[in-house]
């Protein structure tokens, strides 16, 4: 004898809100046909439904039980200043992938916390070493400089992008702040991150200070992202920030942290030097080219640089950052493969400098097994021994 199908009561407003705050409608209401008489009233899920029903929409199932909405789930935490603006300069609300993106990194972030304190690591003092209102910008790229090692002229032997932006994140890394890159939630290729919603964020804290970088953009826009987040971490303020180069913002914060990443990944005096006089329109075009792949950044970053710097107009600046807009649209490229090799990507999401501190966790039995798969969201026996092959 079969056991009875256990149907599950669940109130209309619950389910509208796990439905859209997935933003996956349509590919929802695809896979529950009875969705409809669900939300009427007429007919109620099993509880297996209802479980399929959580994973699809990204949604803890107890939540779905709940008397009310659940509001605080869908909130940024109180300690995270928002600094997200479009380029109309509107605000919207923070996407589940956002919401559960800052939550794993904060997980990560507690563990590696736990881990440096059980080590007895020294607190980094450049975390929060200035303050925005009385600190110049040049006094703190000198500082972010003098940390990373971070020198123009080793940085012009680099191939391309790819092994730029790589090396940036190294240089970060051997300070003893985390970067994690990825453009998807944990290692869900069918959950991308949208790069119009947020570029990066950081989280400052002087023994696990992490910045997060949205990998959905090019190589150029990750590196700026970078140089940006670093700002905030110097001077001690964990937030969220949209495209630092194209988004329109009034807050003098993003203003100073764009202009340190500015000043950094493209030294004032350097440009001065190069950019005396031009001629024509079509000079001042290769100039720009030159500039991008000399400093390996955008050529939307040069023109803001050119025209903050007073070397193009305000006229001159609508048009060739308007040309290069019309430019990428034409030329966009479909978002970046999830694909290749998983541990390699695998340590790009979680941090070599994180990974590789909870491999020697787990080797040393201070860390369980259990805990370093749910860590770094894998499965199987053989992941620790293929993990520390990419190590």
């Amino acid at each position: 004898m079969s056991p009875p199908i256990v149907r599950v009561p669940v109130k209309r407003e619950l389910l509208e809100w796990a439905v859209e705050r997935s933003g996956r409608e349509n590919d929802v209401r695809k896979r529950f046909s009875r969705l409809d008489d669900w939300l009427e009233g007429s007919r109620t899920p099993t509880f297996n439904q209802l479980k399929e029903f959580a994973q699809a929409t990204y949604t803890p199932i107890g939540f779905l039980f709940a008397d009310e909405v659940p509001s605080e789930l869908d909130e940024l935490p109180d300690d995270v200043v928002d600094f997200r603006v479009g380029t109309a300069g509107g605000r919207r609300e923070p996407s589940i992938n956002l919401l559960d993106t800052l939550a794993v990194c904060r997980l990560r972030q507690d563990w590696y916390r736990d881990e440096m304190m059980r080590l007895n690591t020294i607190p980094l003092e450049f975390i929060g070493l200035y303050q925005m209102q009385s600190s110049a910008c040049k006094t703190v790229v000198e500082s972010i400089r003098s940390e990373l090692k971070y020198d123009i002229a080793s940085r012009r032997k680099l191939s391309d992008y790819s092994e730029a932006l790589r090396r940036f994140v190294e240089q970060v890394e051997d300070v003893g702040i985390l970067v994690m890159r990825s453009g998807i939630v944990n290692n869900n290729t069918k959950r991308k991150l949208d790069s119009e919603e947020f570029q990066g964020f950081a989280l400052a804290d002087t023994l696990a200070p992490l910045i997060f970088i949205n990998s959905a953009n090019s190589k150029a826009a990750q590196i700026f992202t970078l140089a940006h987040e670093l700002a905030h971490l110097w001077i001690g303020e964990t937030s969220i920030s949209s495209d630092p180069v194209i988004s329109v913002s009034d807050n003098p914060v993003e203003k100073w942290c764009n202009e340190v990443a500015a000043e950094l990944l493209m030294p004032s005096d350097l440009i001065s030097e190069s950019f005396t006089s031009y001629v024509s329109e079509n000079d001042v075009e290769k100039k720009i080219k030159r500039f991008a792949r000399y400093f390996f950044v955008s050529r939307l970053a040069v023109i803001v640089r050119l025209h903050r710097l007073k070397f193009l107009s305000n006229e001159q600046f609508r048009h060739f950052f308007g040309k290069e807009l019309a430019r990428l649209d034409k030329t966009r490229a479909e978002p970046s493969s999830t694909g290749g090799d998983f541990y390699k990507n695998m340590l790009a999401r979680c941090s070599r400098r994180f990974t590789r501190t909870l491999v020697e966790s787990t080797l040393a039995g201070q860390t369980s097994f259990t805990k370093f798969l749910r860590l770094l969201n894998v499965t199987g026996e053989s992941a620790l021994e293929r993990i520390v092959e990419h190590l």
